[in-house]
């Protein structure tokens, strides 16, 4: 079939859609005449298709906006660590009087252990300087007299500032090592004084001096008649 064949074709066709319309178009008045007379009969035709329309497009709706709710699901941000640390973060537990009362005393007791290291660490220095390579219980009386001094008024009302005085004891230095071996002997001692154990001897032996083989401790700085004299073999 040549060009001019389907070009002929084509006007056919046009023309008989256009005289389709035409005829439509002339016979629609009397269409609408025809209608408007049997509007009665066609009233109940007419109400079931605007009910079926106004179904359909309420379901459209319904299913365009639950898929643009589902989207929207979709497109939320995961949360960020720091939101989910916020999210399972557990609920603060108020601590009851009887709950307060025990964190406080085990602090106090934890402040008093390092009180007490810290004191028995002080007294190893000034056994490493005094009383190195005496016996224990000759260790033992140095501790004890640093102790009678603390509670006494004529020295400071401390173990650590008793113990670092200038010019009181052999060989002091806050830079003297302490060793297991003196640290365990002056704990040993501070610990039973806190806790209000047995002395070795009385609270007025506040002066020592000391040998390669003894310790003695006197109850006065001079020594005389009235002085009284604590001897341990060292």
């Amino acid at each position: 079939m040549n060009f001019t064949a389907i070009m002929r074709n084509t006007q056919k066709i046009s023309t008989r859609i256009f005289a389709t319309i035409y005829v439509a178009l002339l016979q629609l008045p009397d269409l609408l005449r025809r209608a408007w007379k049997n509007r009665r009969d066609l009233a109940p035709v007419l109400g079931r298709y605007a009910i079926a329309f106004m179904l359909g497009a309420l379901s459209m709706v319904i299913i365009f906006r639950d898929r643009d709710a589902k989207a929207n699901r979709e497109t939320v941000p995961a949360p960020t660590a720091a939101a989910v640390d916020i999210m399972e973060a557990p609920e603060v537990h108020e601590l009851t009087p009887e709950e307060l009362a025990a964190e406080q005393a085990r602090q106090m007791e934890a402040m008093q252990q390092a009180a007490i290291q810290r004191e028995a660490q002080a007294m190893a220095r000034v056994l490493y300087g005094t009383a190195l390579h005496n016996s224990r219980e000759a260790q033992k009386a140095v501790c004890w007299c640093i102790i009678n001094r603390t509670e006494s008024t004529l020295f400071p009302n401390s173990i650590e500032e008793v113990c670092s005085q200038p010019v009181q004891w052999m060989g002091y230095s806050d830079d003297n090592p302490v060793t297991q071996e003196l640290y365990d002997v002056a704990l040993e001692v501070v610990q039973t004084w806190h806790d209000g154990g047995i002395r070795m001897f009385s609270k007025e032996y506040l002066f020592l001096t000391w040998a390669e083989h003894e310790i003695i401790l006197r109850t006065t700085f001079n020594e005389s008649g009235n002085t009284r004299y604590y001897h341990v073999d060292g």
